[in-house]
Parts: C-alpha cells; structure tokens; sequence
C-alpha cells in the first residue's frame, strides 16, 4: 500500500477524514467562490477566443 506525505497527514489530524478522502474516495464539495470563479474564466475564454462564435442564450 502507498501513501503520500500529505495522506498520512491527514491520518495524523483526523482518521475518518483520512478515510472518507482517501479510501472512500469521496470528494470535497467546492465552495461558491471557487465554482464561481471557474464560470468566470470558463466566461472568458469563450468570449476571447477568436475561431467561436460567442453563445446567445435564450428565453
């Protein structure tokens, strides 16, 4: 079994953590400024890409 420095950190501060992320494999849910700054560069990119035309959204 391998395990990385930052797992057995997480073993050290909290086992069922360790286990929910590590074994379970159960993500972390995102926090809105994170989801919300993704929406924005995804915004962005699209509005600065030159080949696409820019997506009109409807009623």
């Amino acid at each position: 079994m391998r395990i990385s420095y930052s797992g057995l950190e997480t073993f050290s501060l909290c086992p069922a953590k360790y286990k929910f992320q590590y074994i379970d494999r159960i993500k972390t849910p995102k926090i809105k400024e994170a989801v919300f700054g993704t929406l924005i560069h995804d915004c962005l990119k699209v509005f600065h890409e030159p080949s696409r035309p820019i997506p009109i959204l409807e009623d």
